[in-house]
């Protein structure tokens, strides 16, 4: 299984998490949870894919790493809300970054709404302008439904084929 494979350095605790959700001001999925406190995330042994849906075409997208906790900037969960919702808001409100690809793209866990643990693709190059009341009406224009589940979000990760 991929957990397996994920080269984290320390888990997170509780109190970690409790605090995050209080920042975010969202529960965190039980599955989430639950990775975060025996890997709190860390890179891969190799390089990973997931198949993602978008315009009606199937393709593979590298999953990099996975965020984590009290982690290095790079990698820290709490680090991607700030840049994504405090300093810039480039992204829906409920939607926490929580595994980068090396391009600069990030798989979101979808939180309120009715959309309360789905995962999203979400493309930076195709980046919604949230100061533009017309393009803030289509805010998840640029996210791709991905499934239903961090847990389902694991199982689907396999490794990348030679030729990409």
């Amino acid at each position: 299984m991929v957990v397996d494979s994920i080269k984290s350095k320390e888990s997170s605790s509780i109190d970690d998490i409790s605090a995050f959700e209080k920042r975010i001001g969202y529960l965190l999925p039980e599955d989430y949870k639950e990775f975060l406190l025996k890997t709190n995330g860390g890179s891969f042994d190799c390089y990973n894919v997931i198949d993602t849906e978008r315009f009606g075409k199937t393709s593979p997208e590298m999953v990099d790493l996975i965020y984590g906790l009290n982690s290095e900037s790079y990698s820290d969960l709490d680090d991607k809300f700030n840049t994504y919702h405090i300093e810039d808001k480039r992204m829906p409100d409920g939607l926490i970054p929580i595994a980068g690809d090396p391009g600069g793209n990030h798989f979101c866990i979808a939180l309120g709404e009715g959309k309360n643990g789905e995962i999203y693709f979400w493309d930076h190059e195709l980046e919604v302008e949230f100061d533009s009341p017309e393009q803030a009406k289509n805010y998840y224009e640029n996210c791709f439904f991905v499934c239903g589940s961090f847990s389902e979000f694991l199982q689907k990760i396999y490794d990348a084929p030679e030729d990409i």
